[in-house]
C-alpha cells in the first residue's frame, strides 16, 4: 500500500493504496455485524453531525441518549471525558430490546483535521441547515 500511496480516503474504493476512513470502515463493521447475527443485534453508527442523512437521529431513544451523551463531554479540552455507555430497555415489534449507545471520540489529531475540513464543505453546510444542526461545529481532541 505504501508504493501505492498509502492514504485514508472516503473515496477509498477508488483509489489504489487507500483505505477508507475511520466513520466508513464502522459503517461497513455495523453493516455486516448486523447480517451475520441473523437478526440478534442491530448495530447502526448515528451521530448527529453524520454526513449521511440515514445515519442521523431518528427516535427518541437516539435522541434521549445522545442528549445524555453530551451531557458527560469535559468542556475544558485538556480534561479528557470517561465516557459511560447510555442504555434502556424499551418493548419493540420484535420484543424486549436493549438499546445501547456509546461515543466513539475523536481520539487523534487526523480525526480532529478531517472533520474540521469536512464543516467547511458547502454540501456539509447544506446538510447541517437541512437538519437543523448548528453550523460550525469545532471538533476537538
Amino acid at each position: 500500500m505504501k508504493a501505492d500511496g498509502f492514504s485514508a480516503s472516503s473515496e477509498s474504493d477508488n483509489i489504489v493504496g487507500a483505505v477508507p476512513i475511520p466513520a466508513q470502515f464502522l459503517k461497513n463493521l455495523a453493516h455486516s455485524a448486523s447480517e451475520s447475527s441473523e437478526g440478534q443485534y442491530r448495530v447502526r453508527p448515528l451521530s448527529k453531525w453524520n454526513i449521511s442523512p440515514e445515519q442521523g437521529l431518528k427516535d427518541d431513544f437516539q435522541k434521549w441518549g445522545w442528549e445524555q451523551l453530551e451531557k458527560q463531554q469535559k468542556s475544558v479540552q485538556a480534561e479528557t471525558t470517561n465516557w459511560k455507555p447510555v442504555y434502556r430497555f424499551e418493548n419493540t415489534a420484535q420484543g424486549m430490546s436493549l438499546r445501547y449507545l456509546y461515543p466513539d471520540p475523536a481520539s487523534g489529531a487526523s480525526c480532529v483535521a478531517c472533520h474540521n475540513n469536512l464543516e467547511a464543505l458547502p454540501a456539509v453546510v447544506k446538510n447541517r441547515e437541512n437538519s437543523g444542526v448548528e453550523l460550525g461545529k469545532v471538533w476537538k481532541l
